[in-house]
């Protein structure tokens, strides 16, 4: 029996620039044709000829004398497994049992997608997604990029040279980035697009984000998970309606939001066996209780102080605990229904006591730097 290779399931330039058509000519023409053509001449004439692939993995897994054999054919087997796990972009809905799954957990598909959004607002305003000292002094994407828009209020000793500034190749970012020369530039508003395509289809803007984390600011390596999460945000990015207005007040509200999409995030992430990305959510959820405190300051707030620590001490032992699917996930919701129902609501009421008001603070001084 000779086994063929099959054609893939689209064209080989359908998957570019994320996977170029030299390399699936190469990939599939090559090397899944070499393994298909040394299986037929392994099993010529043998026992096992006239057997599926599938079969012959199975006969041959804990053969010594077979493993060239099972090597072939399972490679066979993983390569065109692989071909036809992706599919050419927008060709694809999901599955019945994969949309009665998502239905299950988000109510439709397109709750599932709005979720997505919620979790990479929550990392792009999490420190924890930085690595080196930007980390270190609290700043996240969202110090840059308020609501994913520019910040003409960011000003940074030794990286800005006057409000809106930043330069992102100064040494303080990153050691392997810092090119020995001072030169900020305008931060960009995320709504407008700029040089990266946004288009799904490009395949562009995942490994630009990346790139961003890793080399830039020098963060830990980021899951496909959440680059998808974080990609899915920068695109939902949109210019303000009307008027384009873009300043709005800030409120508890606002925080409360991240802590629910970086929980709500987390038991999903943790679900779909994602344990990184489940424990950079839970630090994304602590950093906006964090947050928070600092608002609540004062004696006559101390208890509201205390309640948020002891909270944020909650989510630190979940995760620093083994992260399985269903219990991790389960105890992430009992958290946050316990948050919501208590602390959520007392934090509202004394919402007028914070500094959340503005005419609770003594004076506003104009800063020229933060020196």
């Amino acid at each position: 029996m000779t086994y063929s290779l099959l054609p893939l399931p689209y064209e080989t330039t359908a998957l570019a620039p994320a996977i170029s058509e030299r390399t699936l000519t190469i990939h599939h023409g090559k090397h899944h044709a070499a393994y298909l053509a040394k299986l037929t001449t392994l099993v010529s004439g043998s026992d096992l000829d006239g057997l599926s692939i599938p079969e012959i993995i199975v006969r041959t897994a804990k053969a010594a004398a077979r493993k060239s054999i099972f090597n072939n054919a399972a490679q066979a087997w993983n390569h065109q497994f692989f071909w036809e796990s992706m599919a050419k972009p927008g060709t694809t809905t999901p599955s019945a049992a994969m949309k009665k799954a998502l239905d299950a957990s988000f109510g439709s598909v397109d709750a599932f997608g709005a979720a997505l959004v919620d979790a990479g607002q929550a990392l792009f305003n999490s420190p924890a997604l930085l690595g080196g000292q930007a980390a270190k002094a609290g700043l996240n994407c969202a110090s840059c990029h308020v609501n994913g828009r520019d910040n003409a209020h960011f000003l940074l000793s030794g990286v800005s040279d006057q409000p809106g500034t930043a330069d992102v190749t100064n040494s303080f970012f990153s050691a392997a980035r810092g090119n020995g020369r001072f030169d900020p530039v305008i931060i960009p508003d995320l709504a407008v697009p700029g040089n990266v395509s946004r288009d799904p289809a490009a395949g562009a803007l995942e490994p630009f984000i990346r790139m961003l984390i890793v080399e830039e600011f020098s963060g830990r390596e980021p899951t496909a998970a959440m680059l998808a999460a974080l990609g899915a945000y920068i695109r939902a990015i949109q210019l303000c309606p009307g008027d384009g207005t873009r300043f709005v007040a800030h409120g508890l509200s606002d925080q409360l939001s991240l802590v629910n999409a970086a929980l709500t995030g987390a038991a999903d992430m943790a679900e779909r066996g994602e344990a990184q990305t489940a424990r950079a959510l839970i630090a994304a959820a602590r950093h906006q209780l964090g947050l928070v405190s600092e608002r609540y300051a004062g004696p006559a707030l101390a208890p509201e102080r205390a309640q948020l620590l002891g909270a944020s001490r909650a989510l630190q032992r979940l995760g620093d605990q083994p992260i399985t699917k269903t219990v991790f996930a389960d105890a992430a919701r009992r958290w946050h229904n316990d948050f919501d129902a208590k602390l959520a609501k007392r934090l509202l009421k004394q919402e007028p006591q914070s500094l959340y008001n503005s005419r609770n603070l003594g004076f506003v001084a104009l800063q020229r730097d933060n020196r």
